[in-house]
């Protein structure tokens, strides 16, 4: 449960990139993510060394287990409101006769914060912490570099007029905008002063669904000077993996040979400057976060040996 949640977490940009590996060819949601595992262990250690018994550890469990209830039911109501026709009316009613039952377990159980109570609590409130500092950083990150980016249109036309030394082979750029040139391409052009005769925008977008049919996936947009935007679907439970959905191109007429591509990932260093949105101690909890992420060369199942990082600083 904890391996799916994570590698959900990571698909919807919730929590930084980690390393996720698959375990069964047959299943694709049987995954196994090493670092959540080092953490439980920790986390077990931890538990057994503080609460050594059983009954010492009752208490948490109470705690855990109510509050579970109450965050559950809050979230089935906003389910109910949002996806079904119940309507305010049904949809209140639902959530004070469960949310009344809930809170009056926790409310109960909160005489045992002090005997272990309070352990589930501060675990909540990290991860709270960890994913809501990761959502907004990323957001102001995002707005930062959005900020400094042109459309892909206006890229092409610089392009076209400048003319400049076109090599043999494709260049893959990730990025995470639909409209915009990536960063790195404007960082490449600007520095080498050479493009790839084929040049593809490659966007990775995760739906709000749990899986994406195969044949739904792809999507293509050609551009003139051999420009071409490559959108790959895939629903939150689902783990990209970008080679083996080039390689299917050439069914919709973009042929790109995958033993002459190069593919160009941005790396962001971050500049902590003046307050843009967050705590200064968030800010520094960003920049750990980002720089103890997973690689995108690992997370998008790239080959290693076609990979160039271009690296350049954004001020948050």
């Amino acid at each position: 449960g904890a391996f799916s949640l994570t590698s959900q977490a990571v698909q919807l940009r919730m929590f930084p990139p980690v390393r996720v590996l698959q375990t069964s060819y047959e299943t694709r949601g049987r995954v196994y993510v090493p670092i959540i595992n080092w953490i439980l262990m920790l986390a077990a250690i931890g538990l057994v060394l503080g609460f050594r018994t059983s009954s010492g550890l009752a208490a948490a469990y109470g705690i855990a287990v109510n509050s579970t209830m109450a965050i559950t039911t809050v979230l089935a109501f906003n389910v109910a409101l949002t996806y079904s026709n119940w309507g305010r009316f049904r949809s209140l009613l639902f959530l004070l006769t469960f949310l009344s039952v809930d809170l009056a377990f926790l409310v109960a159980n909160l005489t045992k914060l002090e005997h272990g109570g309070w352990f589930p609590i501060a675990v909540g409130i990290v991860f709270f912490t960890v994913l809501s500092t990761w959502r907004q950083g990323s957001a102001i990150l995002a707005r930062e570099l959005a900020l400094q980016a042109d459309s892909l249109e206006t890229l092409i036309g610089e392009i076209t007029h400048n003319k400049p030394v076109r090599v043999p082979g494709t260049a893959i750029f990730i990025s995470p905008w639909i409209r915009e040139a990536p960063p790195s391409l404007r960082h490449h052009l600007r520095h080498n002063k050479v493009l790839h005769e084929q040049v593809i925008v490659l966007n990775v977008v995760t739906e709000d669904l749990p899986k994406v049919p195969a044949d739904e996936r792809l999507e293509i947009e050609n551009f003139a000077q051999g420009f071409h935007r490559v959108i790959l679907h895939y629903g939150f439970m689902q783990q990209p993996n970008v080679p083996s959905e080039l390689a299917r191109c050439k069914e919709q007429g973009l042929d790109i040979d995958l033993n002459d591509t190069t593919y160009y990932i941005g790396y962001q260093s971050l500049v902590l400057g003046e307050k843009r949105g967050m705590a200064r101690w968030r800010d520094y909890l960003f920049a750990f976060l980002t720089r103890n992420a997973s690689d995108s060369t690992t997370y998008y199942h790239l080959p290693s040996d076609r990979v160039v990082e271009l690296g350049y600083q954004v001020r948050i």
